[in-house]
């Protein structure tokens, strides 16, 4: 039973009920985001949690498997300093425990998952594995291969890789997780004739039609449409206040989405700070003159398909988080500036 599996926390609870209490062991999961997102984040959270004892974590060691560049460890030893649950533990983890393997090419990283890993894992005891992330060497090296022949190869490479993943998932119980990236998702003129209704509480700029939509003629609505079903899981669309202009998709497509268990999605939005008459520094809208030069960022999280949690498309945005020295934390409550 999915219930009766271990579990790596993300350190706050919010963001583990989320996600259904956290990721468990035997699945493959998917975390993806565009870039600023907070996936990276994520992942190092998860490399430290893992190694705690229930409930928290599964008191064994970590693999971090990095496709584009070094892992932080600096990073990771700010968090265990900062995070109040693995600086006060007995047996606090430790970065001794965090194994790290580079992949530069797609043929190395086929090399490595399919003769090194499981050879690793069962070694070490390897509780979680993280690659991040799972798209960067098929997209510099299959960008150029737009033929069927070579979509069909694409297809079954990651059907094997999906199957490879989830073999060792089940056979190690252990936890599978992977970053993913996203590309901008292009809609039809007739879904972009008019601008969507802003969310109450923020600032929008005036619409202005994109140069780069394609101007195509209107079509009656189809269900099997690809566009359609891309809301159900790709983790964009699903919102009707988003608007077009900040759809994604998540690489490598449909045949991967299919080789997951659960998608969990990371959205940054931007956040312009807007000054008063009386000084008051907020996110609302209205007739105050906005200084669009000073943007910050909010980050959402939310689940686009689970096979242990339940779905939050439907919830707007999802849970809002923040990145912090300690990891990553729910946002509770935002304070009012009052003075």
């Amino acid at each position: 039973m999915t219930t009766q599996r271990p579990r790596v926390s993300t350190l706050d609870r919010t963001l583990d009920e989320t996600i259904g209490g956290g990721i468990p062991t035997g699945y493959v999961t998917e975390i993806v985001g565009e870039s600023g997102a907070g996936k990276t984040q994520y992942l190092l959270t998860l490399l430290l949690s893992a190694q705690l004892p229930a409930p928290h974590g599964l008191f064994r060691p970590t693999l971090y498997i990095s496709t584009e560049g070094a892992l932080a460890t600096n990073r990771l030893t700010q968090i265990l300093s900062n995070h109040p649950l693995l600086c006060t533990q007995e047996l606090p983890p430790s970065l001794s425990k965090v194994l790290s393997i580079q992949t530069p090419d797609l043929e190395s990283q086929e090399h490595i998952i399919t003769y090194q890993l499981p050879v690793v894992i069962e070694r070490e005891n390897i509780g979680l594995v993280i690659i991040d992330s799972i798209a960067a060497n098929y997209r510099a090296e299959r960008s150029d291969s737009a033929t069927g022949s070579a979509l069909a190869e694409r297809s079954n490479q990651l059907a094997r890789l999906g199957a490879q993943l989830r073999s060792l998932a089940l056979a190690n119980d252990c936890a599978i997780v992977v970053a993913n990236q996203v590309s901008d998702r292009f809609a039809p003129l007739s879904s972009t004739a008019s601008h969507p209704p802003a969310r109450s509480g923020s600032v929008s700029a005036p619409y202005q039609p994109s140069s780069s939509v394609p101007c195509q003629p209107s079509h009656s609505f189809n269900p099997l449409n690809l566009d359609h079903q891309l809301r159900f899981f790709s983790g964009w669309g699903s919102d009707p206040t988003s608007g077009v202009h900040s759809l994604k998709s998540p690489s490598l497509g449909l045949v991967w989405a299919n080789q997951i268990a659960c998608r969990i999605v990371l959205i940054k939005e931007p956040c312009y700070k807007v000054s008063t008459s009386e000084g008051i520094v907020s996110n609302t809208g209205g007739d105050e003159c906005v200084d669009w030069g000073s943007q910050t960022w909010r980050r959402f999280m939310k689940v686009a398909f689970s096979a242990w949690a339940e779905s939050t498309c439907d919830a707007g945005h999802g849970v809002e988080f923040e990145i912090w020295s300690g990891g990553l934390r729910a946002v509770r409550a935002r304070a009012t500036d009052a003075d």
